[in-house]
């Protein structure tokens, strides 16, 4: 066997690692839900052992091992269940390749049924009116963040419904959701705001809330996996 040959069989091996690390990842998550938790408060003196039978922008349904089930909001949950609930979310949605937007400067990985379009960064779904818009700001990010201050966004005729610090392409970000009308419509948008003090990076996904329950994981799991290209 020649070293080419070798340097292919590596890395032939290395790819079947990689794969069998990510399906066990996703069955481990995928199990979790299936077989239950310990689920706590954000106070950590609240704690139930259960499953997780439904998700919806604000609350989880629960059900114990004696089959009853209790409704808890999620800005009460631990940030530890809330991560759990992210990651849950997104393996459960079908993305595909991420796309590269330059004035942005980020990639965003393409959800089924949307579209890039010509008069902004990101994608569009016509039929439900979904959309993820990616912004770059000349602005330092702490600067830039003051506009999602609650009083801000309340001035501006938005309802701040949860707002968490999260860690995102090697800095500290912001991770909101907000609901605004607009029209005679009312919008549910899950914005992830990061940074430096040189610029500010703001991917803002949207639906109209009729159409949120349907929506809002596969919105909340691009604008997670958008990456920095520049």
């Amino acid at each position: 066997m020649t070293i080419v040959d070798q340097l292919v069989q590596v890395m032939c091996i290395c790819r079947v690692v990689q794969l069998a690390m990510m399906l066990f990842l996703v069955a481990c998550v995928s199990s979790s839900i299936a077989e239950g938790r310990t689920w706590k408060d954000t106070t950590g003196k609240f704690s139930v052992e259960a499953e997780l039978v439904e998700q919806t922008d604000q609350a989880v349904v629960l059900k114990r091992a004696d089959g009853s089930t209790i409704t808890v909001p999620i800005a009460r949950l631990s940030d530890a269940d809330r991560q759990f609930l992210q990651v849950a979310a997104a393996s459960r949605v079908k993305l595909g390749p991420a796309v590269s937007f330059p004035k942005a400067g980020v990639s965003i990985a393409q959800p089924e049924d949307f579209f890039e379009v010509e008069n902004f960064e990101g994608f569009y779904n016509e039929e439900k009116q979904g959309s993820i818009v990616a912004t770059r700001l000349p602005d330092a990010y702490a600067d830039a963040v003051r506009a999602f201050e609650p009083a801000t966004l309340k001035a501006g005729g938005m309802t701040l419904q949860s707002r968490e610090t999260v860690e995102t392409n090697g800095r500290t970000g912001l991770w909101l959701q907000v609901a605004q009308p607009a029209g005679d419509q009312v919008y549910s948008k899950w914005i992830l705001a990061f940074g430096d003090d040189r610029q500010c990076l703001i991917i803002t996904g949207m639906c109209p809330q009729e159409h949120a329950g349907e929506l809002a994981s596969t919105l909340k799991a691009a604008v997670l996996s958008t990456k920095l290209t520049k």
